[in-house]
């Protein structure tokens, strides 16, 4: 069974007989802040609202932690705009970006490839 510990800002991925050191660097956070945004939208198609507030709330969690990352500010605004687009998803308000899941779905998928092209 697959299980995580957190120290620092490294993750330690495996099973009971292997483990993998994951540097949450900021292409590992977008790929995890993909993964929530699914779970996002996922819970918003079934109208489920507690799963959406938990969802939404380790989403934003995880754009701070991106945006901690100086590297990160020339994609500040970038972030502002993907936090818009969360924001209206959580609250069912979509009159500012009109942004369909799954192209929401589409833009996480090059964080989630080069996250799984690095572990090999």
């Amino acid at each position: 069974m697959p299980f995580f510990t957190v120290s620092a800002k490294i993750y330690y991925l495996g099973t009971k007989n292997s483990f993998r050191m994951h540097k949450r660097t900021p292409t590992f956070l977008m790929a995890n802040l993909g993964a929530e945004v699914t779970r996002l939208l996922s819970s918003h198609a079934r109208g489920d609202q507690k799963a959406i507030v938990g969802s939404f709330q380790r989403a934003i969690g995880i754009i701070r932690e991106i945006e901690s990352f100086p590297e990160m500010s020339k994609r500040k605004k970038e972030l502002e705009i993907l936090e818009g687009v969360i924001r209206e998803y959580s609250s069912g308000d979509k009159n500012t970006y009109l942004v369909p899941s799954e192209q929401i779905k589409k833009y996480f998928t090059p964080f989630a490839m080069r996250v799984l092209i690095a572990q090999k």
